[in-house]
């Protein structure tokens, strides 16, 4: 008979896996916003690398709250709902409590790069900021302490547009009248 070794660490579990708060808690408090802005969507941007300054909130009466304050150093590259990256914050629960319709992103005109869904670059300088609308309005109460998923609707990338086109141009027929090779080269 041939003998099976066992390795004891494969079957190894930790613990806190088997504790029901560790499965349960973590996205318990948290909820998710998902954030549009129409000028960037419909011009298929599908990522942004700005270099933050502050992010604030603006309600339903107007008002800005401010919500992160940062140096000018602090580079975020914010991506679209396809490509699974969100922004995970507790500072939307310090604001004072109202229903919020837009999340307003200041930049520094350092560097603000565009990434579009065909990997076009683009470079901008003197936008200042970008407003980005919440989907269903956000409605903050006083006695809340929840986290929150901010989610960026953005175009998705094109899936291998430069894979894809080398191999449709050996399929396709050409216009041109190619010679036959028989009897090209004389008698």
């Amino acid at each position: 008979m041939k003998t099976i070794k066992r390795y004891p660490n494969n079957y190894l579990s930790y613990p806190i896996m088997h504790q029901p708060h560790f499965w349960y808690t973590s996205d318990m408090n948290t909820k998710e916003i998902t954030l549009l802005n129409n000028e960037l969507y419909n011009s298929g941007v599908s990522q942004l690398d700005l270099s933050l300054s502050s992010i604030s909130a603006i309600d339903s009466k107007g008002m800005e709250h401010k919500i992160l304050k940062s140096s000018g150093e602090t580079v975020i590259s914010i991506k679209g709902l396809g490509s699974g990256q969100f922004i995970r914050t507790r500072c939307l629960s310090k604001l004072p409590k109202g229903t919020y319709s837009v999340i307003r992103i200041y930049v520094t005109n350092d560097s603000q790069k565009l990434i579009f869904n065909n990997k076009e670059e683009k470079l901008l300088k003197n936008k200042k900021y970008f407003d980005f609308e919440i989907k269903n309005k956000l409605l903050v109460k006083s006695d809340q302490n929840h986290e929150f998923k901010l989610w960026f609707d953005l175009v998705p990338f094109q899936f291998g547009v430069h894979l894809i086109k080398p191999f449709l141009e050996l399929f396709r027929k050409t216009d041109r009248f190619v010679h036959r090779l028989a009897g090209a080269y004389g008698k």
